[in-house]
Formats: C-alpha cells, structure tokens, sequence
C-alpha cells in the first residue's frame, strides 16, 4: 500500500477510460503532497472518489474536495479568496473534515480510530494490507511466494486538527458551512 496505492491506481485508470483527465490531475496532485507521509488517506481518497463516481456523486463530494483543493492551491484565487491566506494548516483541517464526514456517511467509519481506517481500508482485499502496529501507526502488509514481510507506513491526524475540529459541518469555528 505504501509505495503502490492499489485503490487510486485502479481509481485514475478508470477514470482515464472514462475521459475525466481533470480528475486524474486533482489525484496525482493529492498523490503528490501526501504519498511520503499520508499514504492511507490518499488510499481513503480514492475509495470515497470510487464510491461517489459508482453512485453518480449524488453528494457532490468531487466537486466539494476538488473546490476546497482549488480555494487553497489556485494562486489567482488568492487575492479573491480567503482560504488561501489561511494556510496548510487550515486547509489539512477543512479537508479532514471533508473526508470523516464522507467516511462516515458513506461506509459508518471514523476518521478519528485507527482501527476503524484499518478495518475499513482491509475490507476492499481478500488479504489484510494494512494493521495497527504496537505504536498506534499503520503497518503494511506484503505478500511474496507466501510469506509476509511488513512495512510501518504514517496515519497522522496533526493535534490541531482535533483541536479545532467544528461540530455539524461548521468550518474552521467561524460559522461557514460546508454544503
């Protein structure tokens, strides 16, 4: 899972079948910034993207988490918008909210458990890929001519993300809301 991201790999090669190249470039950016240390929630992403295509994104969520992304990186906007003046931090929060909220509504877990990611992540193999290792980090799991050989990989959720998680949808505390 560390190194090969089974999910999003399936995810951009349908999505290339299907025509949507900008969805495929929002992806390989999400890669980009989050494979070193976040390697699960890119794997989440896709899941949560796989689903929403499947159902016709009846909840909007790609252009939720493709809006929240361009607010934060798209430089024009940032003399339009105050999102980007509010930094990484900020944008790591809105989108975590994004992604529990999904998780949640979409397959009953929680971001918060590492156990609940694990199961959940687990689920979509015939195999167990991943585990909680005695460190409360994720440790991935790899199979060669029957033999397991494991690799400890990172889910970090920053403390400030819990810290100033809002309630029902509230984004960042200042009443903005997230529909």
């Amino acid at each position: 899972m560390h190194h090969e991201f089974p999910l999003l790999k399936l995810l951009i090669e349908e999505l290339l079948r299907l025509g949507h190249h900008d969805i495929v470039k929002f992806l390989q950016g999400i890669r980009r910034d989050y494979e070193g240390l976040l390697p699960i929630y890119v794997e989440l992403v896709a899941a949560i993207m796989f689903y929403a295509i499947l159902t016709g994104d009846r909840d909007r969520f790609l252009m939720r988490f493709m809006r929240i992304q361009r607010w934060f990186d798209d430089t024009a906007l940032s003399t339009r918008h105050p999102f980007r003046a509010w930094g990484r931090d900020n944008y790591e929060r809105c989108m975590y909210l994004l992604l529990r909220r999904y998780l949640r509504h979409f397959f009953g877990a929680a971001i918060e458990s590492p156990q609940e990611i694990v199961d959940l992540y687990n689920s979509f193999f015939s195999l167990q890929v991943v585990d909680v290792g005695e460190m409360s980090q994720i440790v991935s799991f790899f199979y060669f001519m029957g033999r397991q050989s494991k690799e400890t990989t990172f889910f970090i959720i920053p403390e400030y993300v819990f810290d100033t998680l809002p309630g029902s949808g509230d984004a960042f505390g200042s009443g903005l809301k997230l529909s």
